[in-house]
């Protein structure tokens, strides 16, 4: 019977999330999914005038409904998008970071190193021929001017830097990309529930015996576990969902007698 749980804990989750965001609308998850607007009980079942109010109270809950599922998924949607786009600017970053890197690399292996035969520089002005205490002229501007990768240590210095934010982004983009991946599964499977599609279409089978939430989710458990947890697709075929719940319960009315006792 773990199958209810399931449902409950990810309409949670994302009646969560989304509780901020109505409550700067003026309503709260609370009002919105009050008890007064879930439960709907049949005190006098032969009392036409009862039912039929219950009816239409149900059916005013399946109006507001498209609503609350509208808002669930703008909010979705939004967050969806939000992850989608947090994702692609750190792909973007992390190829902007490894080609620059890699343009860094290659330049510096281009310009010479002071071990390949030539005269000792100046450790000062990188220029041949003297030393620092007798070097006149003005200190290196830079690797480009010397052309040696050994008297600049700071060029090697910012690709190492380069590398570590390199990796750094790396993991970022990854830990995004699986957090995003992870939000679209659950969004996938939210949509795609088989109490969220089967419950109106059940309902309308007996309006009078769903009036009770109750006795329609404990059908749609029966009917979740003969069907598989397979949706049909062909809603013509809906009036036979009455037999099929009644023919699971024959088959399995041991095992459901059982359930039941706890």
């Amino acid at each position: 019977m773990s199958e209810p749980k399931s449902e409950l804990y990810l309409t949670g989750y994302i009646l969560f999330l989304m509780d901020s965001d109505w409550k700067e609308k003026g309503f709260g998850v609370s009002s919105v999914l009050s008890p007064s607007n879930l439960v709907f009980n049949v005190m006098q079942v032969n009392n036409n005038g009862i039912v039929s109010a219950n009816i239409e109270s149900e059916t005013a809950e399946e109006n507001k409904a498209p609503q609350v599922g509208s808002q669930t998924n703008y909010y979705l949607q939004r967050r969806e998008a939000q992850l989608k786009e947090d994702n692609v600017l750190l792909a973007a970053q992390k190829e902007s970071a490894r080609e620059m890197l890699t343009e860094k690399s290659r330049m510096f292996e281009n310009y010479d190193s002071s071990g390949t035969g030539q005269q000792k520089l100046c450790t000062l002005c990188h220029a041949a021929g003297h030393n620092k205490t007798k070097c006149r002229d003005a200190p290196c501007k830079g690797i480009a001017f010397c052309n040696n990768r050994d008297k600049h240590p700071e060029v090697r210095a910012e690709i190492q830097d380069l590398k570590k934010v390199l990796k750094d982004l790396e993991k970022r983009q990854d830990k995004s990309k699986n957090k995003f991946d992870t939000f679209k599964v659950a969004r996938e499977r939210a949509t795609s529930s088989f109490f969220e599609v089967m419950r109106p279409r059940l309902r309308k089978q007996n309006l009078i015996k769903y009036v009770d939430r109750s006795a329609l989710d404990k059908d749609l458990m029966i009917l979740k576990r003969a069907m598989a947890n397979k949706v049909p697709l062909d809603e013509r075929n809906d009036w036979e969902l009455p037999y099929i719940i009644e023919r699971y319960k024959r088959s399995n009315v041991d095992i459901l007698s059982l359930q039941d006792q706890h």
